[in-house]
């Protein structure tokens, strides 16, 4: 029986994204009160997206606090299959 893979995301990041990021996988990390993988944030950040509607979603996207955390630094996200079903 295959295993499914984990797949890889390439996250854009300012340095303010990244330490926002980084910031989230600790708070998530303390909460589990385990050692987790960058993946498991970045699978929570897409199933809270989700759980969005469309307009509400759209002006969360714009505000100007996330749009600061775009930027140039790129990171290698490895995450779970469940991720994958989330991406459209």
């Amino acid at each position: 029986m295959a295993t499914p893979k984990s797949r890889t995301y390439r996250l854009h990041l300012s340095e303010e994204g990244t330490d926002a990021f980084l910031e989230c996988h600790s708070r998530l990390a303390r909460i589990a009160r385990r050692f987790i993988p960058y993946g498991a944030t970045l699978t929570v950040a897409m199933l809270l997206i989700e759980a969005l509607d469309g307009p509400e979603l759209c002006d969360e996207l714009s505000a100007p606090a996330v749009i600061r955390l775009t930027g140039r630094i790129e990171h290698f996200v490895g995450a779970s299959p469940l991720a994958s079903a989330l991406v459209v």
